[in-house]
């Protein structure tokens, strides 16, 4: 965890001082890479 103090000012503005991406993106990546193992899991021959 890590802990900006005086330097935080908002959500995207401590994104881009740490080098981080919006957990929303992460989520959708995690989905997006689910459904796609799960429609190759389940394709028809």
């Amino acid at each position: 965890m890590v802990i900006l103090g005086l330097v935080y000012t908002n959500y995207e503005d401590s994104l881009t001082t740490l080098s981080l991406s919006k957990m929303s993106t992460g989520h959708r990546e995690a989905l997006e890479k689910f459904a796609s193992s799960t429609l190759t899991l389940h394709a028809p021959p």
